[in-house]
């Protein structure tokens, strides 16, 4: 007998040895027939083992089978690995790789199971594919996932859940990317009843999406609910390419007899080869499938049976919605009819025409898709069934005889019909204007609900400055109900995080505060006075008590959590240790020790706790069951006098101090050895802190010197001086936060290397000293406790700087963010580029170009990282980018006699447009200046002050100037299209695409904004500024509202959708020449001719709204 491992796959392998333990031949074939459903070559491979098994069993010598057990071990082996991850899990272990930690199982899909999990490197949330079971992985399947990873990172599109990194740890292949908080909409929709409007405004953004992936020339193939994840908006975004089909290979991964996908949503011609190749209406019709469900609460065809499933989507007519759910609209009902055609050819070709209709539905508009007549209806059943209409034709022809009875009935039947037809007609007609009447008033409903929104958003933020509770109060009404519309926008998370910002002073004890300690999830912190006060439980957001922890032993010295944030264990100054339930503030578990305990550190890889006590023992403590606590070891120290002891976060050093001026580092697991003796303090060390990671240990001393060492060479990498209270770190671990005896908070710059920003002063904010502080990774806030027993809560969501001064008091240009909104780019008139960091406020580069003739124009690249520049000289202007990282100047090209009146950039087309005098748009090569193509413009009059852009789709190209009309070219062919203004109108001379694209916000010279809707060239509202000139417009990433500077050096934030200012910003002392939102949108930078730049910053507000906690 061959060696079973060298001929079969593990798959056919585990089905061997499952159908070899079934000895009743009819339940034997029973389990093949469902384990190999349709394959018909893995069913013929395993009947011939078994067969051949069965004929030579009685001629093998008994000791021949040993061949048999081996190949069941090594089975088993290949399986536990498989599952290694899952039972790893169940037992605490959570490290995967160097760099992610796993919490746990979201799902799981045909390629892998998703976990949720924390980057370390990053100190972000992620969620992370893993392909389980490497060992036994067909190749197949190796490589399917793969394409998934690398056709998913492909595709650049904010509806695709963006990957972040794609790689093997251990023998298994993994990628991670975006967590998103929603879940998917399959959960949605158990959950939740969606709306027929709803539903399809959701899918239109799915079906966007899809649209933007077969541009790009993939093809999903596996689209259903549990693929689209929502984010904490409820904005579906696409995951799990892993059967994506490339067109332009015209290949896949799927083999004779294999099918790939889930039945009920797969298309016929996916069960079916004959029916059709794969083409975007595979999709399509995985689309209408969707939508199908959402509007009747199930999908058109299933069954509990996989196999019964594929012969229905392959045979079986869906029922109508209509018979389902007769409240759905008729053409709705017609447009997904259209998807779910077992003929692609008669479904939409393309997902935009899908959408197209879709969006004609919901405005009302004649759809293009139109229901199937009686004679198609006939014909597709003939084609489905071919017997019984030939059965029928030859019982037609013999009723023939009998027809001139039947044409008198016949004519009268028709006559009834047609009666009959004209009631329904004039039955829907009065339906849909019924429908048509009920959404009128559903937005005169949201109309009024906007007015006073703004209305009230505009005396909040007005009466915050001097009222804050009542700015609370407003706020919390215009918080929407379940059943409401969140009409809620930026500013008011920018006002919530005003109202919420200032210091919350709370008196805790009449003694120092002598210890605090945040949750690890922030929500909430421990604080424990000098004397037996207890050890208190307060609330991270507003300090109110919510345990108190007293066990009569003392007051508490240290408090440490559990990182799961449901347990934390304090040290009395008795020297007792005691475990406590965060949730219910009850003492679970105390550790008996023989001498009094001096310090504790938690070790959360092992479910251990390590305390040091008063004889120089270390002893490690297994807490895994709180009921039945146990010394693991007891080691005595190889260095006297330890006072305290701090494991690193990665478990792998442990830190003591003593009483003098050196800091110990050991092996967690070699505490009998000699030390990494860091010597570097003239005074004893009071205090010491790991960095997230345990590369690098923060000390400080009575010298007040603050050294930072890197572990284990001992390498001292920076001194700075400091207080000598109070050391912790930030949550991003690149900064370090240190206060002291004379009230000062700093903030220090890890990388820089550098002091970014002293927080507070004790002569201005605090009363007394600082003794301690703590930060909460989560909620971005910090609280300090101080001499005089009060502790100071301060919510500030990222320290950004509300105003940076940069050098000079010269007008500033424009101003751009990085892609990851870290930094914002700025340039003013002579040519200096200035680079600041949006957290600390300090101007990472400054780049001064001096250019031989003065500045025109400029462009940001996509990203933020080059601008390119206009200079006028008197042979023409000149191009030039500039590259601040290298400090790098290119002359790109030249316009010979010519001048350029506007320029757009596009790095991810690598398109360049250039507007000049001569009334013609050139695309270029931005890296060359090669001329790519020259747009017709012979049709419009444009001016020097227009503008022209490129739409976020990378379509179309927009240009304003014109007094008549806006021009709009595709940038594929140059073919052109305009919208054509009315009499009278302003004209439009700056404008701004709306993120999806839809939409066209344009600044007017007279001050006014206009918002154009693109795809019809309608009009949709008009907004009045106090300008004279036309606006810089900005809109926000959601879509919903839009910034414009305004007179008095103010700027306006809209709802466009109404016109109404919602707040305006006060703060520039010169007029502001430009604006830009962060791309997450939480932040806004603009500058001015005063010579800075404003951060306006909203995070606090979107991370307490997010984290749902509550304010006394």
């Amino acid at each position: 007998m061959s060696n079973l491992n060298l001929t079969l796959n593990s798959r056919t392998k585990i089905l061997f040895f499952q159908a070899l333990d079934i000895e009743s031949h009819e339940d034997r074939v029973r389990f093949l027939s469902e384990a190999c459903e349709n394959d018909s070559q893995l069913r013929a491979t395993l009947e011939r083992l078994l067969t051949n098994f069965e004929a030579a069993e009685e001629l093998l010598d008994p000791d021949r089978y040993d061949w048999l057990i081996q190949e069941r071990e090594i089975l088993a082996k290949e399986l536990a690995e498989g599952c290694q991850f899952l039972s790893n899990l169940d037992h605490g272990v959570r490290q995967f790789g160097d760099d992610y930690e796993l919490y746990e199982e979201l799902g799981r899909g045909t390629t892998g199971v998703v976990f949720r999990a924390r980057q370390l490197s990053l100190n972000r949330e992620v969620a992370i594919k893993i392909l389980i079971g490497s060992a036994f992985v067909l190749p197949t399947e190796r490589k399917r996932f793969q394409i998934e990873a690398e056709a998913t990172a492909a595709l650049k599109h904010p509806n695709i859940v963006p990957i972040y990194e794609i790689g093997s740890q251990n023998n298994y292949d993994f990628y991670s990317m975006a967590l998103l908080p929603g879940g998917t909409l399959r959960k949605r929709m158990a959950t939740k009843n969606i709306g027929h409007r709803d539903a399809v405004k959701l899918m239109q953004k799915v079906i966007h999406t899809v649209q933007a992936a077969h541009r790009n020339g993939i093809i999903h193939r596996d689209l259903k609910p549990d693929n689209l994840l929502l984010d904490e908006n409820g904005e579906p975004h696409i995951s799990d390419f892993g059967l994506a089909y490339r067109l332009e290979h015209q290949s896949s991964l799927t083999l004779i007899g294999q099918i790939v996908g889930t039945p009920q949503y797969m298309a016929p011609e996916q069960i079916d080869p004959s029916l059709g190749t794969i083409t975007t209406a595979v999709d399509v019709y995985s689309l209408g499938v969707i939508l199908y469900e959402l509007l009747t609460g199930i999908p058109p065809l299933y069954d509990n049976s996989v196999l019964h499933t594929m012969q229905m989507v392959r045979n079986t007519p869906p029922k109508s919605l209509r018979t389902q759910t007769s409240s759905i609209d008729r053409d709705l009902e017609t447009i997904v009819m259209k998807c779910l055609e077992k003929d692609p050819a008669l479904r939409y070709q393309t997902a935009k025409a899908l959408a197209d209709d879709l969006d004609a539905w919901l405005e009302y508009r004649p759809i293009t898709a139109r229901a199937p007549s009686f004679t198609e209806c006939i014909m597709k059943w003939v084609r489905r069934k071919p017997i019984h209409a030939a059965l029928i034709g030859m019982t037609a022809l013999l009723l023939l005889t009998h027809g001139i009875a039947a044409t008198l009935t016949a004519i009268i039947q028709i006559d009834l019909l047609g009666q009959t037809e004209q009631a329904r007609e004039e039955a829907e007609l009065e339906k849909k204007m019924a429908l048509k009447a009920k959404a009128k008033a559903e937005r005169l409903v949201v109309d009024n609900r906007r007015l006073e929104y703004s209305h009230n958003m505009r005396l909040a933020a007005k009466i915050g400055r001097t009222n804050r509770l009542s700015s609370q109060n407003i706020l919390r009404t215009l918080t929407p109900t379940i059943e409401q519309v969140d009409l809620r926008g930026w500013e008011w998370y920018f006002n919530f995080a005003k109202v919420y910002h200032e210091p919350l002073y709370l008196q805790v004890g009449s003694n120092a505060v002598k210890t605090l300690s945040f949750s690890p999830t922030g929500r909430l912190f421990a604080v424990a006075s000098a004397q037996s006060e207890g050890c208190a439980l307060r609330d991270g957001f507003n300090g109110t008590a919510v345990h108190t922890l007293y066990d009569s032993t003392g007051s508490h010295l240290q408090i440490l959590w559990k990182k799961d944030g449901k347990h934390l264990a304090t040290v009395s100054a008795s020297g007792i240790a005691c475990v406590w339930n965060a949730e219910t503030g009850k003492q679970e578990a105390t550790l008996h020790t023989e001498f009094p305990i001096l310090s504790l550190s938690w070790d959360d890889h092992n479910d251990q706790i390590i305390a040091l006590t008063n004889d120089n023992a270390i002893s490690i403590w297994d807490v895994s069951n709180l009921d039945k606590i146990s010394k693991v070891s007891r080691t005595q120290a190889s260095i006297e006098g330890l006072t305290k002891i701090a494991l690193s976060p990665d478990g792998y050093y442990l830190a003591g101090l003593t009483n003098d001026s050196k800091v110990y580092v050991w092996y967690a697991n070699q505490l009998t050895q000699q030390p990494l003796i860091l010597d570097g303090h003239r005074d004893t060390v009071t205090s010491f802190v790991w960095h997230q990671d345990g590369r690098w240990l923060a000390t400080i001393s009575r010298d007040k010197i603050i050294h930072i060492w890197e572990v284990p060479n001992g390498t001292q990498l920076i001194k700075l001086h400091g207080d000598e209270q109070g050391l912790i770190r930030a949550p991003n671990g690149l900064r370090l936060l240190f206060g002291g005896e004379r009230g000062l908070l700093r903030d220090f710059d890890l990388i820089a290397g550098k002091q970014s920003i002293q927080m507070h002063d004790s002569e201005k904010d605090y009363p007394a000293p600082i003794t301690t502080l703590d930060w909460s990774p989560n909620t971005n806030s910090y609280v300090v406790g101080l001499a005089n027993g009060q502790i100071v809560l301060q919510r500030i969501g990222l320290p950004v700087p509300k105003r940076v001064l940069l050098g000079r008091k010269e007008s500033l240009r424009s101003v751009a963010w990085s892609s990851d909104g870290g930094v914002v780019a700025s340039v003013s008139e002579t040519g200096r580029f200035f680079f600041i960091d949006a957290i600390t406020g300090i101007a990472q580069k400054k780049v001064y170009h001096k250019p031989i003739h003065p500045i025109r124009l400029l462009a940001w690249e996509t990203a933020g990282r080059r601008i390119a520049t206009i200079t006028t000289a008197p042979d023409g202007d000149q191009m030039f980018l500039i590259n601040p990282e290298p400090r790098k100047l290119q002359q790109i090209m030249r316009f010979d006699g010519q001048k350029v009146w506007a320029i757009a950039w596009r790095s991810d087309l690598e398109l360049f447009a250039t507007l000049t005098d001569n009334g013609v748009i050139m695309l270029h090569n931005p890296d060359t200046g090669k001329i790519i193509r020259v747009l017709d413009v012979s049709e419009f009059e444009l001016t020097n002050d227009g503008n022209i852009s490129i739409d976020p789709n990378g379509e179309i190209l927009v240009a304003t100037g014109d007094r008549d009309q806006i021009g709009f070219w595709q940038i594929a062919d140059g073919r052109v299209d305009s919208i054509v203004l009315p009499q009278n109108s302003p004209r439009p001379v700056k404008h701004t695409w709306s993120p999806d694209g839809k939409l066209l916000a344009t600044g007017n010279d007279d001050g006014s904004i206009s918002i154009w809707k693109i795809s019809d060239k309608t009009l949709l509202n008009h907004i009045t500024t106090s300008l004279t000139q036309a606006p810089k417009v900005a809109w926000h990433p959601n879509g919903d509202r839009l910034a414009s500077p305004c007179k008095d050096h103010t700027i306006y934030i809209w709802d466009w959708q109404n016109g109404e200012p919602t707040m305006n910003l006060v703060g520039h002392r010169g007029n502001v020449t430009d604006l830009a939102w962060e791309p997450n949108g939480r932040l806004l930078a603009s500058v001015s001719q005063d010579g800075t730049i404003r951060i306006w910053d909203a995070t606090t507000g979107y991370i307490i709204d997010q984290n749902k906690l509550t304010a006394n």
